[in-house]
């Protein structure tokens, strides 16, 4: 039943031929915005409001932060790997970061995230015309330039996002494939079942199947985010996850302290290697290190790194929340490992279980 309604569910979510309603020609980001609020006005408004657009959010995944008056995320956050966007007398450094965000010309302190027309809706509903984004979000200027981009074609081609579309952020973050999320990569594209039972094979799941999403509020919380906006868990659809089990009576029983990831994603980057360790202290040496699955270990400007495949998760208790250092805080404990961000649970509480982590 529930491969029958997956597939039902995919077939559903075909869309408007907007290839009969926008004729173009169009030069900037902006100029297919404006063509795209005549008609959604309502789903900028929302959209204005997530935190896929704002980078922060109420900090409710931090533990004890819940009611913050404060808002975090990648805007203000620092993080063990590219560590802040906030560099510079302006936060200058945000135009590389930003090429990521949803948006055109988010290149310091200064961009505006009330101006609707800023929004980039080519990059999650564009499904040809080659797309891609610069500097601060903007257009790739030489690829149209050189006839390899096409806006005119990518706002005809827009419809719901497929797999392509969050990879060309999640697959790629942290400036390189496999660098900050060690379970994305490109292999997702068209994965084999045994690589992704859910994307892979005749289900062709897509990412927001079980990132269901809401006025473009798209739920998921991440142990490296403060905040979310609407939690999912595999039970949303496996209600009785051992039912064709002979030992379903014997499994259910660790379904209250055993996260499904524990048994069911038992290694990560398997397609692809992932990266593992990033080390800011040799930036500036001069360095010729042998590579890792054909993957460079050494930049001058970023310092050294080691990458993984088929690597074994770290298993933790967690409750949903994490603990995580924010700028300005002192450390608790200099002398051993510094965790910037980690899960908050333990084996004595009941809403703990225990799951594998994945970086």
């Amino acid at each position: 039943m529930l491969f029958v309604c997956l597939l039902f569910f995919n077939q559903a979510w075909s869309s408007q031929d907007h290839s009969k309603l926008l004729k173009g020609p169009y030069k900037t980001g902006e100029e297919v915005t404006k063509a795209c609020l005549e008609c959604h006005e309502k789903e900028a408004i929302d959209f204005i409001k997530t935190s896929h657009w704002r980078w922060k959010g109420i900090p409710r995944t931090i533990a004890g932060m819940e009611n913050s008056k404060e808002e975090y995320g990648k805007s203000n956050l620092i993080n063990n790997f590219c560590i802040s966007i906030e560099g510079g007398d302006k936060c200058s450094n945000a135009e590389f970061c930003t090429k990521c965000h949803p948006g055109y010309g988010w290149k310091d302190n200064t961009f505006d995230f009330n101006n609707k027309e800023k929004i980039d809706c080519l990059i999650c509903h564009a499904r040809e015309g080659n797309y891609q984004k610069g500097m601060s979000g903007e257009p790739d200027r030489t690829l149209i330039e050189r006839g390899i981009m096409s806006l005119t074609k990518a706002d005809q081609s827009v419809g719901k996002p497929k797999r392509e579309n969050c990879g060309v952020c999640h697959f790629y973050g942290g400036s390189g494939e496999g660098v900050k999320h060690g379970d994305l990569d490109s292999a997702l594209v068209i994965p084999t079942r045994d690589h992704d039972v859910h994307m892979g094979g005749v289900a062709d799941m897509t990412c927001q199947a079980c990132h269901v999403t809401q006025e473009h509020k798209i739920s998921g919380a991440s142990t490296f985010l403060a905040t979310n906006e609407g939690r999912i868990s595999c039970e949303d659809c496996h209600r009785k996850p051992h039912a064709e089990s002979k030992s379903e009576k014997i499994l259910n029983k660790y379904l209250k302290a055993v996260a499904c990831q524990t048994c069911h994603i038992p290694y990560f980057a398997k397609a692809k290697p992932t990266k593992m360790r990033w080390d800011w202290s040799t930036v500036g040496k001069d360095i010729e290190p042998e590579e890792q699955y054909g993957r460079e270990t050494y930049a001058k400007h970023k310092g050294t790194f080691e990458w993984g495949m088929n690597v074994v998760p770290t298993y933790e208790w967690y409750n949903g929340k994490i603990k995580r250092y924010l700028k300005g805080d002192k450390i608790e404990d200099s002398k051993g490992i510094v965790y910037i961000s980690k899960p908050v649970g333990n084996i004595k509480d009941l809403n703990s279980k225990i799951g594998s982590l994945i970086q």
